[in-house]
């Protein structure tokens, strides 16, 4: 689930494992390139690879602009992620 929060605005949108880091690339390049963004990756497993090609995608946005652009991961686990068994 992606949800976008500007000024009181906020913008929702839902999408399978297959098609999610398509459609997290294609908000990430909407948003404007003169403005400080932070986005928050929750309930990241490592083990899953939508999560991880999600996580990629927004890797590659911060990486492209790291004075203006954030990127947290958020996980139960003391790792990069949690494992599902």
């Amino acid at each position: 689930r992606c949800i976008q929060t500007t000024g009181t605005k906020r913008r929702w949108c839902t999408s399978n494992n297959d098609m999610a880091a398509k459609l997290t690339a294609k908000v990430l390049s909407g948003w404007s390139e003169r403005q400080k963004h932070l986005v928050i990756l929750d309930g990241m497993t490592s083990n899953i690879d939508a999560h991880e090609r999600v996580y990629e995608e927004c890797r590659g946005w911060r990486d492209d602009d790291r004075k203006h652009r954030r990127l947290v991961v958020v996980t139960s686990m003391a790792s990069r992620g949690k494992v599902k068994d």
